[in-house]
């Protein structure tokens, strides 16, 4: 028997040539002939220790490898180190090699809180190219990730509710782990809040109550909205009978104007549907008609009886 004994190593944690965050790994070395003069000593590594040496048969040896630092491991069998019963000495084993990765990803950023009127809201994520990221609630840091769908781009990834969510403000914040199982630290915490409720429009005046009667050539208005616009104008207010002048915006929410009729009779004033909207674009409900009537019709004169003594 002149064949020299090889030495095959391979490992149940990991395969040879892979990445990944193990703190340690074992590793199997099969011997292709019975020895009995290899031991623990006989194993060289690179950025490694070597604890745990165990022979488990004559032919099977096992050990466990705890890498020194991050980074690429290697595990060999030198050459001429042991030898099999005829005293035929061992050859060089095909070097086992492994890189540890436990660097955690960077906190991943998030787009700034936000309000919106659409009921299954996408926001984006910036994060570690090819990671996972993870959706938590703010209010029990419970992991919520099944209600969204999530796709990526080059490490920014859009993440959108898959189902109709109601109106509310949501807490939320992501984490970010690498294909080796490391996870970042969390984002910051940002809110979405969806609204979906029209804003109405209210109109009163100090001249004149809605439904009564009066010989007010004009009258002012003000028209509150129940929600903050930039976009009421002038033109959005709807008169019969009457014109509108002196427009003016008191606040995002007040606005002003005085109403001049054209004649005696009946003065409606009103804003129609769909002219304005609030600051997530929902667009308002028809004011409720505020209407007056104009009489400046002067009595018939009046009779007397004769005059007498």
């Amino acid at each position: 028997d002149t064949v020299q004994p090889t030495m095959t190593i391979t490992s149940p944690t990991v395969t040879s040539g892979t990445t990944s965050n193990n703190q340690t790994i074992t590793v199997f070395f099969q011997s292709s002939e019975a020895t009995s003069n290899f031991i623990q000593n006989d194993i060289v590594t690179t950025n490694a220790t070597v604890q745990n040496f165990t022979k488990l048969g004559d032919t099977l040896y096992s050990a466990v490898i705890t890498p020194v630092t991050d980074g690429l491991i290697t595990i060999s069998v030198a050459s001429g180190v042991f030898s099999d019963a005829a005293g035929n000495q061992n050859l060089q084993a095909i070097p086992f090699h492994w890189t540890r990765d436990t660097t955690a990803p960077s906190k991943p950023s998030i787009t700034a809180s936000f309000s919106t009127k659409e009921t299954t809201p996408s926001f984006t994520v910036t994060a570690e190219i090819s990671s996972t990221i993870t959706v938590f609630d703010t209010s029990n840091d419970n992991n919520i990730t099944a209600q969204f769908t999530i796709s990526e781009s080059n490490g920014s990834f859009t993440v959108t509710y898959k189902n109709t969510q109601s109106d509310g403000t949501y807490s939320l914040y992501v984490k970010a782990t690498d294909a080796y199982g490391n996870t970042s630290n969390q984002s910051n915490t940002f809110t979405i809040t969806i609204d979906t409720v029209q804003p109405t429009m209210t109109i009163t005046s100090p001249t004149v109550t809605s439904g009564t009667t009066s010989n007010n050539q004009t009258i002012t208005v003000f028209l509150q909205s129940s929600e903050a616009t930039s976009n009421f104008i002038q033109n959005d207010i709807v008169t019969t009978n009457a014109t509108v002048q002196n427009f003016t915006k008191l606040s995002d929410t007040l606005y002003s104007a005085v109403i001049t009729s054209e004649s005696d009779g009946l003065i409606t004033i009103s804003v129609a549907s769909d002219v304005f909207t609030d600051a997530v674009g929902n667009q308002n409900l028809q004011a409720i008609p505020f209407h007056w009537t104009r009489d400046t019709t002067a009595p018939s004169k009046p009779s007397i009886t004769a005059s007498f003594s």
